[in-house]
């Protein structure tokens, strides 16, 4: 017999509320605007000019059978003084509920943190747009998926 607490059996009501079924067990498919789009095809036809701007690539990896994700993330400066956080459009992140995009200084949502917001889809390219200058984002050396509501570190992509 499984028994659920009413915490958990609250949080999963809560988590209805919030997603339909198909975006809990599917995903929900996203698209990066015209001016990323351009950005992006710029970074993977120009690695010199994205190596020079201080850019850096990660891979989005397979923590478990559960949580998991692939694709590729860019960080780099942007036009504006600040800086962005860029998914490729194959980007797959395993669905769940309350995901958060963080920039952290390991590999871990424990460490020293930066809280990009809500992950705003689970498949397809995706931007985070950073108020800061790639300059004072240099000591984050990965992005994180992460999920509040259960503690638990979805996938994560080394920033090299």
């Amino acid at each position: 017999m499984v028994r659920i607490s009413l915490t958990t059996f609250r949080d999963i009501i809560e988590i209805l509320r919030q997603k339909s079924l198909k975006e809990i067990f599917f995903g929900e498919k996203v698209f990066l605007r015209r001016k990323e789009q351009v950005l992006l095809a710029r970074i993977k036809n120009d690695q010199k000019w994205f190596v020079k701007s201080s850019g850096r690539k990660g891979d989005f990896i397979k923590k478990d059978l559960i949580h998991k994700g692939s694709g590729e993330v860019y960080l780099l400066p942007e036009e504006r003084k600040g800086s962005i956080l860029l998914f490729d459009n194959k980007v797959k992140i395993r669905s769940g509920p309350d995901l958060y995009v963080y920039l952290s200084t390991k590999n871990s949502a424990k460490a020293d943190i930066l809280n990009l917001g809500l992950l705003k889809g689970t498949k397809g390219g995706q931007s985070y747009h950073i108020q800061k200058p790639i300059s004072q984002l240099q000591k984050y050396s990965y992005a994180l998926i992460y999920c509040k509501k259960f503690d638990v570190l979805f996938t994560s992509a080394h920033l090299r």
